[in-house]
């Protein structure tokens, strides 16, 4: 139960986010942001870290070929960054960015189907049909209607998604 409320409040967060760059920051450029982010996130994590270590909390940090892995994650979580916040950057906006993003268990599922060589359940592929007709749904719902968002100046900005 833990894991669903931290991936449950993780899923909120990524949601603000989201609406927070596209509405106040996607005039930035993605690098501009990611370094921001950056610099603001490593001192939290340090300050985490000092703060496990002072009240005892166990602390595991990868070595040797752990580390190699974390390397190779990190930088894939770096690329990962740069492109999904460059879709901000470039004109995109929330709505179809976060609907192609809500892909991302659809892939990760089938990704870790073929590293392991397993077969997906007949259930899987179910909940694969749906999750794929869910986004094709949301987004042709959206490219019919018209988005008003007003900007900083109160003025309304009339877009289609």
């Amino acid at each position: 139960m833990k894991s669903i409320v931290y991936a449950l409040i993780g899923l909120t967060l990524y949601a603000v986010q989201n609406v927070i760059i596209d509405v106040k920051l996607k005039q930035y450029s993605t690098m501009g942001l990611l370094v921001g982010f950056y610099l603001v996130m490593l001192p939290v994590g340090l300050g985490v870290i000092f703060y496990q270590k002072y009240t005892g909390q166990s602390l595991s940090i990868p070595s040797g070929n752990a580390m190699g892995i974390v390397a190779a994650v990190a930088l894939m979580f770096f690329i990962a960054d740069f492109f999904y916040i460059g879709a901000y950057t470039s004109g995109g906006s929330a709505v179809p960015i976060t609907i192609l993003a809500a892909l991302v268990p659809v892939v990760c599922a089938l990704l870790k189907f073929l590293w392991v060589k397993e077969v997906p359940t007949r259930f899987h592929l179910a909940g694969f049909a749906c999750a794929l007709l869910a986004i094709v749904f949301i987004a042709l719902g959206n490219a019919q209607k018209k988005v008003e968002v007003k900007s900083d100046d109160s003025t309304l900005i009339a877009a289609t998604e």
